[in-house]
């Protein structure tokens, strides 16, 4: 019995010691049910091939401009990202400046925009470096098409592409801005009177847009504007041509007289053809004056074909010239002239343009 017994208890004791090796063996595993953060993603979703979409941090480029028609417009800009699409659209307050993408010149290197680089050659240019910039890029060059390639231009190409106003950056005392004509040109106003502020100075404009103040009255032509006549009227005398002044100042009671007689006789349709209204005269101004005969065959006449060409050179424009009326609002004057200045002067007359084409403003009654 006691042999059975001390058999028993060795078979028990070497199955105990097989269990434990066997323990031993099997690593421990976590009885949890929880997913804890290092699980991998495919055991967290019901399908192993499906992930996570990514959310895309967004690569914009620069804002460009979608609805600018104008510079005292409101428009848009937009930019898109370059990863997934998506638009973003913002809404431009009105233009305080003039913005290189409506700029009319400085770009030198013709790469549609005004920037540094252009500022660069412009500089580089008036300092007698060329670049290899053709005949072409160097006109553009030339800002305010003035005197050639100056200092000036690097100047107005700088301010352009940093965002300023390149023409008017601080207006005299007294001037308050009033906008921007469709060249990019500030216009600035003082005692109700609107000027067209430029590389030419401060030019006043009396047209159907743009009228004076029933007060406004120097009481005759400007002294300057006298001067410049008078010398221009004895340069034509030393060639033979007789040019006198007909009609110069004129009061705004005096234009409204005159204006409601043509209305009366012709009617008011007809009569602003060639009649300004009351506070729209040039007239008023003191820098207009009618020569000679106030008819149109005064154009075929010696003073008349020697106006036309010699006008500028002493600061005069054909202020309303032929085949131009539907832009000056005015038939065809070649008796009417106006002092501008030499150099605004000789630039309209290189242009071929009328003043309001040269400067991009209106003449229209509202």
């Amino acid at each position: 019995m006691k042999k059975v017994f001390t058999a028993l208890m060795t078979m028990c004791l070497m199955l105990f010691s097989v269990c434990c090796v066997y323990a031993a063996e099997i690593p421990y595993e976590e009885t949890s049910s929880e997913i804890t953060s290092e699980t991998p993603l495919e055991s967290q979703s019901e399908s192993p091939s499906e992930t996570l979409p990514e959310i895309c941090r967004h690569s914009f480029g620069d804002w460009s401009a979608v609805d600018w028609p104008t510079y005292m417009k409101e428009g848009l800009e937009k930019r898109v990202c370059s990863l997934c699409g998506e638009t973003q659209t913002r809404k431009i307050d009105k233009l305080t400046h003039l913005s290189y993408r409506l700029c009319p010149d400085g770009d030198a290197d013709m790469d549609g925009k005004v920037t540094a680089a252009d500022a660069r050659y412009v500089l580089r240019l008036c300092l007698g470096f060329d670049d290899g910039l053709d005949s072409l890029q160097k006109k553009k060059a030339d800002f305010d098409k003035k005197d050639g390639v100056t200092a000036a231009d690097a100047r107005y190409v700088l301010r352009v592409c940093v965002g300023l106003d390149p023409y008017a950056p601080s207006l005299r005392t007294g001037y308050t801005l009033a906008g921007y004509t469709k060249k990019g040109y500030a216009l600035a106003k003082k005692d109700g009177i609107t000027y067209v502020v430029s590389p030419y100075g401060y030019t006043l404009i009396a047209n159907k847009t743009y009228g004076v103040p029933s007060s406004y009255a120097p009481g005759g032509l400007t002294s300057e504007c006298y001067s410049a006549f008078n010398t221009l009227v004895k340069a034509a005398a030393k060639e033979g041509k007789n040019i006198y002044l007909s009609s110069g100042y004129r009061s705004y009671s005096t234009q409204a007289s005159l204006y409601n007689r043509y209305c009366a006789r012709d009617g008011r349709a007809a009569a602003d053809t060639y009649s300004a209204r009351p506070g729209h005269s040039e007239h008023q101004t003191g820098l207009a004056i009618d020569v000679n005969s106030i008819t149109r065959s005064f154009a075929n006449t010696k003073e008349g074909i020697w106006l036309a060409s010699n006008a500028h050179k002493y600061g005069f424009i054909i202020r309303y010239p032929k085949n131009q009326e539907s832009i000056t609002g005015y038939s065809y004057e070649p008796w009417h002239i106006r002092y501008v200045g030499k150099d605004l002067a000789a630039a309209v007359y290189n242009s071929g343009l009328c003043l309001e084409e040269f400067f991009g403003i209106t003449s229209v009654y509202s």
